[in-house]
């Protein structure tokens, strides 16, 4: 893997952020922790839309990964390209992946729905000396709900009903 920290210059070659893009999602797809560890740094901080917590060091983010797996151990990412920012360690990637609620998601505590899901999202890499430090990933957590059957389709009468429930406490809290 090519040393991409350096103090005259910060930035990530195309080659390096492609293959760490490949490296990455074989590792999440291998489900298991120490390859997915192996590409971040010790300190790592890791943001994840469906994880309520900022995790900050590999402790925190194999029990996200041993959470995420429990409830989808079939989960696949497929990666949808890599950019890179010239000026910075930072590289930026769009995602799919699909899997099958088999098990228990925690946190929030949900059962396993047998529901299949597919979503998209994107992450934001920033490195230090060839691995991974800063890890941002973002999706559309609701339509992954909606997917789940947590919350109701869009514009569907279910959708209706939890906005007028939520006008109605929304009114009822400002009084």
């Amino acid at each position: 893997m090519a040393d991409i920290a350096s103090t005259e210059w910060r930035g990530v070659e195309l080659s390096f952020a492609e293959q760490f893009n490949e490296k990455l999602v074989a590792a999440w797809n291998s489900h298991q922790p120490e390859t997915v560890l192996s590409l971040m740094t010790d300190d790592v901080v890791y943001d994840h839309a469906g994880w309520p917590t900022e995790m900050r060091g590999q402790a925190d983010v194999r029990a996200f990964l041993q959470s995420t797996w429990a409830a989808f151990p079939d989960l696949t990412i497929t990666s949808e390209g890599v950019m890179l920012d010239p000026a910075a360690a930072s590289t930026a990637g769009y995602w799919h992946a699909t899997g099958t609620h088999t098990g228990i998601w925690d946190p929030p505590g949900l059962n396993p729905s047998g529901r299949r899901v597919s979503f998209h999202g994107g992450a934001f890499l920033e490195f230090r000396d060839g691995k991974l430090c800063r890890y941002r990933v973002v999706y559309d957590v609701a339509e992954l709900l909606r997917q789940l059957g947590v919350l109701p389709s869009t514009r569907s009468r279910g959708e209706r009903l939890t906005v007028m429930a939520a006008n109605l406490r929304n009114r009822l809290h400002r009084r």
